[in-house]
């Protein structure tokens, strides 16, 4: 018993050492905080351009976020949260995410329009390249699924590929 005590012992004084600081390794732009970003790309269930914008909190192996994506031709909004599993390469931080959120999707049959609004869940990935400590490039794919199965028009599906500029505080 007093050896398993002091092997963990040891190993809690190893790691309250090297994790004492925010950033543990050394590795740019890994530190905790907020940050703020802008992006455009291309929604590929619309066919047309996508804005969003996105905030959230950095943690050094995840993320915390909340987006808003205007999907052009239809005039579809597309509000979510995520969270981010990530992992720091020096400049380089691949991630994996997953997401719950809310379309609005107004489509127009016979010259009316309905609104077919629903619950999505997205999940995907990218890949962030730290420019400097605060600023970063980031280029993400997102496939945005709908929870409500319309019996007219089916399911709410979409795929995004987004560039972005991110700044953390």
């Amino acid at each position: 018993m007093k050896y398993l005590i002091g092997i963990f012992t040891a190993f809690m004084m190893m790691f309250s050492t090297a994790y004492a600081d925010d950033n543990p390794f050394g590795i740019l732009n890994s530190s905790t905080g907020p940050f703020v970003g802008i992006r455009g790309g291309y929604s590929a269930g619309n066919h047309r351009p996508e804005f969003g914008v996105n905030a959230g909190y950095d943690f050094y192996y995840g993320r915390l976020e909340a987006n808003y994506d205007y999907l052009g031709r239809r005039n579809s909004n597309l509000y979510t949260g995520n969270i981010i599993a990530q992992y720091h390469f020096d400049k380089i931080t691949p991630y994996a995410l997953i997401g719950f959120g809310y379309v609005t999707n107004p489509v127009t049959y016979f010259n009316q329009t309905q609104n077919f609004n629903t619950s999505v869940v997205n999940f995907g990935g990218g890949i962030r390249y730290n420019v400097t400590e605060n600023i970063g490039l980031d280029l993400r794919y997102r496939y945005v699924y709908g929870l409500t199965d319309y019996s007219n028009i089916g399911r709410y599906k979409n795929s995004l590929i987004t560039v972005g500029l991110e700044y953390k505080f």
